[in-house]
């Protein structure tokens, strides 16, 4: 079992943290290079309403993983793919370099990133206190007919608390005699999974937003994932537009939780945010950085940055600038969450 998530120093980052912070991923990468080579293959950027990680290979792995938070993918280079049990049945969603691709919460799936090299970002959200993950097993991997083991538990954090449930599985009796034991299977589960839903196909970004140039010249702002499924995520593609044109997009305060801006191409943005959810942001066109209740940022091409939970911010997107928006309501997918046992 090889799925490890490294805090570091996060923890401190992240109390440190006001209303805005931002990282270049790719020298961020370089400095945390050799958490991406096996057995660990991963490192949070940020964890704290919203989870921001990126996880690299080769890594594979033979549980699938449960939970009532969706996840976003956005694979920067390499090739992935994710076995996922959808309407019953195995489905292997094929991940290509470039590809984004939104899983809906409570559908198992089994994260297989054998190439080295790869890197890709991950999002989810924060589990709250009565959320449960869980860890399935299958006799037969390739098949995924019969479910050898499936336990669930309290997760918020991966590192801390997936690896005992898999030390837990090493050394039942169904891992020793490779079949189902009366106990290695719950006859009640805290809630039912996704049964019904058909997940859309991953498909390539850039050449998402190239078919939409003149949609995006033209409103500034596209949902990445218009009609799908999922009910958590938010994703939007904004470009920079000129000042007469500039939109109420670009000035925001989610009080759902965590903003992600990722900037994908053109000049550097200018994120204006409040100091803290308890601040006012004050009007972008004074002198904003010389006070103490706002920070500014700039955010260039290859960067991101995230806007905590509830802190108003305002974006100035120069002409050419094309960027990810990337928000996540934890309430999205909750009137289709069943709950089957108070576990």
């Amino acid at each position: 079992y090889q799925r490890r998530v490294h805090g570091g120093d996060h923890g401190a980052q992240s109390r440190q943290m006001t209303s805005c912070a931002k990282w270049n991923v790719q020298q961020w990468y370089e400095e945390n290079r050799h958490l991406f080579e096996p057995p660990i293959c991963n490192k949070l950027m940020h964890k704290e309403q919203l989870s921001v990680m990126f996880v690299g290979g080769p890594n594979t792995r033979t549980d699938f993983h449960i939970d009532e938070s969706s996840e976003f993918f956005y694979q920067l280079s390499g090739n992935m793919s994710l076995p996922t049990i959808q309407r019953g049945a195995l489905k292997v969603v094929h991940i290509k370099a470039g590809d984004v691709f939104l899983l809906p919460s409570r559908i198992p799936h089994s994260p297989q990133r054998p190439e080295a090299g790869s890197l890709g970002l991950v999002v989810e959200r924060s589990r709250d206190a009565f959320e449960l993950d869980g860890l399935r097993w299958y006799t037969d991997f390739a098949k995924c007919n019969e479910i050898l083991y499936e336990r669930y538990f309290p997760c918020s954090d991966l590192g801390r608390d997936l690896a005992p449930q898999a030390r837990a599985f090493q050394n039942s009796d169904a891992y020793r005699l490779s079949r189902p034991t009366p106990n290695s299977v719950p006859l009640h589960k805290p809630y039912e999974l996704d049964s019904t839903t058909s997940v859309p196909e991953p498909f390539n970004l850039r050449e998402w937003i190239a078919a939409r140039h003149d949609l995006l010249a033209q409103h500034g702002i596209l949902n990445l994932f218009p009609d799908h499924p999922d009910g958590e995520f938010r994703v939007h593609v904004i470009v920079g537009t000129s000042a007469d044109q500039q939109q109420q997009h670009n000035r925001d305060c989610w009080e759902g939780g965590d903003t992600l801006l990722f900037q994908l191409e053109g000049p550097a943005i200018s994120v204006v945010a409040a100091a803290s959810p308890q601040h006012q942001l004050v009007d972008a066109s004074s002198s904003a950085s010389s006070s103490h209740d706002v920070v500014e940022v700039e955010v260039g091409m290859g960067e991101c940055a995230v806007v905590r939970q509830g802190c108003a911010y305002e974006v100035r997107r120069p002409v050419g600038s094309v960027g990810l928006r990337v928000q996540q309501d934890p309430r999205g997918n909750a009137a289709r969450r069943v709950p089957l046992h108070p576990y």
